[in-house]
């Protein structure tokens, strides 16, 4: 086998390698918004501080999960795309672009 083939096989077993690393990320992410929309919604009756911070890690949550999309690829569209996906409550959303206060 000459040089240039085995470099080819290792730059695609890299390759793949990465692929595999970036998927399981974007699947870890997915995950995570679910868990948190789903303790949201399970603590429908929450309220002040608590709900603000289960609000605050949905939209973090949200945030990973678009970073993660566009990691992959996906470079439009996410939060359009995760909105139609997830059941995410609308005081979420609106915080995805905003920071939290400290």
């Amino acid at each position: 086998m000459s040089v240039r083939r085995m470099r080819e096989r290792q730059e695609q077993g890299v390759s793949t390698l990465m692929m595999r690393e970036q998927s399981g990320a974007l699947g870890l992410s997915g995950q995570a918004l679910t868990r948190a929309i789903e303790r949201y919604r399970a603590m429908a009756g929450v309220r002040g501080a608590r709900k603000e911070a289960m609000l605050d890690e949905i939209a973090q949550c949200c945030r990973q999960l678009m970073i993660q999309r566009e990691a992959v690829g996906f470079q439009t569209d996410n939060l359009e795309y995760i909105q139609r996906q997830y059941d995410l409550p609308e005081e979420a959303v609106a915080r995805i672009g905003a920071s939290r206060r400290r």
